[in-house]
């Protein structure tokens, strides 16, 4: 009985750390495909083959933005939002931050700054340096989210 328990244990670890490696690179893949969905968007309007984004892009929500939106958003979310009320391993936009955040379900491995209540990742859509004519997606905040493949 006693085997069979350490086996059962041993599975389930392993399988846990599986399903967060895999829902982290489903987070980056989302990252990703914003970004490029929002480059692509400004590259078409600097070829003049779609109309320009208005001067206040970055209050944009970037899923929409971007055509982007991935099927676990939760929508556009104010001020008023308890985000411990949120259910774990959902997207939303903050329209008061104009960022876009994910709030991971399977944060074992997740550290973040130690003020934050819970775990969540928030990124920014923002052009990086003075010649950078196409915006990128930008992390604020700091965070470490390391799920590893490790032994028993």
């Amino acid at each position: 009985m006693l085997v069979l328990a350490i086996v059962a244990y041993a599975l389930f670890s392993r399988t846990m750390r599986y399903f967060e490696v895999s829902e982290k690179a489903a987070m980056t893949l989302t990252v990703l495909a914003v970004e490029q969905g929002v480059r692509v968007r400004f590259a078409m309007a600097a070829m003049k083959q779609s109309p320009a984004p208005s001067d206040r892009w970055q209050e944009t929500n970037p899923f929409e933005f971007a055509r982007a939106v991935p099927p676990n958003y939760l929508g556009e979310l104010g001020a008023g939002t308890d985000l411990r009320e949120l259910k774990p391993g959902n997207w939303f936009y903050d329209r008061d931050r104009h960022e876009i955040a994910y709030l991971p379900r399977l944060a074992s491995r997740f550290r973040s700054e130690p003020d934050a209540a819970i775990p969540i990742i928030r990124f920014r859509v923002e052009k990086r340096g003075a010649t950078s004519t196409l915006p990128s997606l930008v992390q604020v905040g700091s965070y470490l989210w390391e799920p590893e493949y490790a032994t028993f």
